[in-house]
């Protein structure tokens, strides 16, 4: 993967007066702070530890950002890695559907089992500018809302900058996904050694997929592994409504 460094961002510039300045700065840090707060209890409840750059994908500084200047290649489409596809037809699978948002994905079946219960697919709804956050097992999250600019891609953008601003190791790739145009950002990092993340816009929302951490979910002495929980999840994820 290719090293060369992310290009600085020059923020667009704030409301000269005073007054204004002062009430915008208020207005973007409360909602910035309501953001961290209901994605960290959310995660509290279920165990899982997100991304920390995924959480703030609320940026509270306008910026502009160009993705065919950050693209560090190009492949042809988004799919489970060759070393576990193998695996995947040796472990039982569950369908999750999700009517709120009208997509689907499998799961492992022994996530439901009481002895995994902190394995569990968790769905959290939230209102509509925040969207919903679904934690699978130990490795992997969906996170939907509306995008904040009016491009999707604008955003992913953003995103993709944010989640390789300080790895060392790094390619961002347009590709295509689930039937939509897709960012493809592969990463590795002290926190995420490993870091994955796939965005696109589908009904005019973000969805973003990333491998997450959830230590909770204890899957040792199984043949589960995270990999293998998120290739079969971006494998088998589709939307099940027009």
């Amino acid at each position: 993967m290719g090293s060369a460094q992310a290009p600085q961002l020059e923020a667009v510039r704030r409301p000269t007066d005073a007054h204004a300045m002062l009430e915008h700065e208020m207005k973007t840090s409360r909602a910035l702070l309501y953001t961290v707060f209901v994605v960290l209890l959310g995660s509290l409840i279920t165990g899982c530890i997100p991304d920390p750059r995924l959480i703030l994908m609320e940026s509270p500084t306008p910026r502009s950002c160009s993705l065919d200047a950050i693209l560090t290649r190009t492949q042809p489409s988004a799919s489970a890695s060759p070393d576990t596809s193998s695996r995947q037809s040796t472990v039982a699978w569950l369908v999750h559907h999700d009517s709120e948002y009208g997509y689907s994905f499998e799961y492992p079946a022994m996530y439901e089992r009481s002895s995994y219960s902190e394995c569990e697919v968790h769905v959290t709804n939230r209102r509509i500018s925040l969207g919903q956050e679904v934690y699978i097992g130990t490795s992997a999250a969906i996170f939907i809302r509306q995008p904040e600019y009016n491009e999707w891609e604008q955003e992913a953008c953003l995103l993709a900058l944010d989640l390789t601003s300080d790895a060392y190791d790094f390619s961002i790739s347009k590709t295509t996904f689930a039937g939509e145009d897709a960012v493809s950002v592969l990463y590795n990092a002290d926190w995420n050694p490993e870091g994955s993340a796939i965005m696109f816009e589908h009904d005019g929302l973000l969805f973003t997929i990333s491998n997450i951490a959830n230590p909770k979910c204890d899957l040792k002495g199984t043949t589960i592994t995270a990999t293998l929980v998120y290739d079969h999840l971006l494998s088998s994820f589709q939307f099940t409504r027009d």
